[in-house]
């Protein structure tokens, strides 16, 4: 019996010194107004809703939103996974192999230590991949990509971009449809894509090579782009206002300052109602039409009036500016109402759920047939504001920290 006290005694102090296996989580969700939300060591899922926000992961494999605001998100250890959406963000992966988005704004994207994945998104934006063998995608604008230490493969979307490969051996493409600003391969054994010289692109390049504007590329490939089956065009109607139509692919249409007509008929496409959200003159008396047209559609209202229709698909619409009549057709679809704005939801058939926590704006919510959700603010102002049909089958109060 005494012989088993000392080994009762070392099997507890082993198990009380043990790091824990597991950790804590948290799910939060902010209200419209600038805080500061924070995780745990745990897999974290944090969204900034509204307003210009710190979102902060710490340890665990947190997936963080900055969503609509200039919101500042840094991972924290772990593979995190974060998203600007809408608004000029600043997003840190910090350590760990990192997926980053910037979304709809002029954002900052800093991989930090690990193999990440960034994509800046719609405008200009600057994309750092730091340490690490990380991917790299400016998206549509004129971007400023910086690949860092390690061996990166950097892509040139569309834009005027500035590509600087640094340490590494890099693999650069910029055989697309549109020209790159300048290029500098930097350190190592690098190669560079370029369009075929036959093509007005290929002669574009060729001739930023002659100016030295494209440089320190010790291996030059001509190659044209590989065809993505899948990939429409991408577009914006300018900023006097125009109209642009997609096609029966995955398009991603962009709208100016003025008063845009944007459809992007079949196909998963994304929409935006103004391409440069902050720096427009004159956004906010735009007029927008966003029709999404058949397939699982992205759309983002503008500045100003908004007018959208999600049409049949899984759709992700959110309204924005001073007022929105969103429609969302057929299908499943995340209907997002902004704070500030005058709106009004038709969901239309279909399972939905609809999320109306706003601290300022009035909205207007009709469920139509399906299992729809509406998900509002348990403070009691966000219900003054929100008006909810009865056809609406259910009702949540989302905790937030307002």
């Amino acid at each position: 019996m005494s012989s088993r006290i000392p080994a009762l005694l070392a099997t507890a102090l082993v198990a009380a010194l043990a790091p824990a296996t597991t950790a804590m989580a948290k799910t939060v969700t902010g209200s419209n107004a600038a805080e500061a939300l924070t995780g745990t060591e745990g897999p974290d899922k944090i969204n900034g809703n509204g307003g210009a926000d710190r979102v902060r992961g710490l340890g665990g494999n947190d997936t963080l939103f900055g969503d609509t605001g200039p919101d500042d998100v840094a991972g924290g250890a772990g593979d995190d996974v974060l998203d600007g959406s809408s608004g000029d963000d600043i997003l840190n992966g910090d350590e760990g192999n990192d997926v980053a988005t910037g979304g709809f704004g002029h954002d900052s994207l800093y991989g930090g230590l690990g193999d990440d994945n960034l994509d800046g998104g719609a405008a200009p934006d600057r994309v750092e991949g730091g340490d690490g063998n990380d991917t790299l995608h400016g998206g549509s604008g004129g971007d400023e990509i910086f690949g860092g230490p390690g061996n990166d493969t950097i892509y040139f979307d569309s834009g005027p971009d500035h590509i600087f490969g640094e340490d590494g051996d890099d693999v650069i493409y910029i055989n697309g449809d549109s020209l790159v600003d300048d290029v500098d391969c930097g350190n190592g054994n690098d190669t560079l894509y370029v369009p075929p010289r036959g093509t007005s692109w290929g002669r574009a390049v060729a001739a930023r090579i002659r100016d030295a504007r494209i440089v320190n590329c010790e291996i030059v490939i001509e190659q044209a782009a590989a065809v993505d089956p899948t990939k429409g065009i991408s577009a914006t109607t300018g900023n006097e206002g125009g109209s642009r139509t997609g096609t029966d692919l995955n398009d991603n249409l962009r709208g100016g300052a003025g008063s845009d007509k944007i459809s992007g008929l079949a196909g998963e496409d994304v929409l935006w109602g103004d391409q440069n959200h902050d720096a427009l003159a004159g956004a906010k008396q735009a007029s927008d039409v966003l029709d999404g047209g058949a397939g699982n559609d992205t759309i983002y209202g503008g500045r100003g009036t908004n007018t959208i229709f999600g049409q049949d698909g899984d759709d992700f619409l959110q309204g924005g500016g001073l007022r929105s009549l969103i429609n969302g057709g057929a299908g499943n679809d995340k209907i997002k109402v902004t704070s500030g704005a005058k709106t009004t939801v038709d969901a239309g058939d279909g399972d939905d759920a609809i999320t109306a926590i706003i601290a300022r704006g009035r909205a207007t919510i009709k469920c139509g047939p399906g299992n729809d959700t509406v998900i509002e603010s348990e403070w009691p102002g966000n219900r003054k504001l929100v008006k909810i049909s009865g056809d609406c089958e259910k009702r949540t109060r989302h905790k937030t920290s307002k």
